[in-house]
């Protein structure tokens, strides 16, 4: 966030809390236009007017300093995350329930055996599979097809999460800082 996206930001807080800022001498605003700009630098002006105005929508009474906005913007991006493991929950649902179809991978029956010297019944064998393709799957977030590897990854991911649900999304969460970096080097 660069210095006039700071001051916006100010005259936001000056419009949500009218009567504190009026208080603030021309120092003190200047003092806190600089804290801001500075504390922020790294934040998008989008991300931070976002969590001022959620911290305001609290029902807060009392001017917001920076560690306020923080704990905000740390909430929406924790909410950001839920969102996304919602996301490779769902394409967890959609590779294993989609359209069911059973793929014949031996038709099994009469064959001879080297290893009995005789004709031993195999027993047939097959797979279930759904059509959700490997196409899906790359439509899916990066950072998603990196956890899950690959169409199989995403199935083996629906034991885990019709096993435990807050344990693997607590397992994804734990993994997601290790993935970002990964999908940046990719991209």
């Amino acid at each position: 966030m660069n210095r006039k996206e700071t001051a916006a930001i100010m005259d936001r807080l000056s419009r949500l809390y009218l009567i504190q800022m009026k208080k603030l001498t021309r120092e003190e605003k200047t003092a806190m236009l600089e804290t801001w700009a500075d504390q922020f630098k790294n934040d998008s002006y989008q991300t931070v007017l976002d969590a001022v105005n959620i911290y305001a929508s609290k029902g807060k009474s009392f001017l917001p300093g920076p560690p306020d906005i923080i704990a905000e913007i740390l909430r929406l991006e924790e909410r950001k995350d839920f969102h996304l493991f919602a996301d490779l929950a769902n394409a967890v649902k959609a590779a294993t329930e989609g359209q069911r179809r059973i793929v014949i991978v031996d038709p099994g029956g009469y064959r001879w055996s080297e290893e009995h010297q005789r004709e031993v019944y195999y027993h047939p064998e097959c797979q279930y599979t759904t059509g959700y393709t490997a196409a899906d799957f790359a439509e899916l977030p990066i950072i998603l097809q990196i956890y899950a590897e690959d169409v199989d990854g995403l199935r083996a991911l629906k034991r885990e999460i019709d096993s435990d649900y807050s344990r693997a999304r607590r397992r994804f969460m734990d993994a997601l800082p290790y993935l970002r970096k990964s999908a940046e080097a990719l991209t």
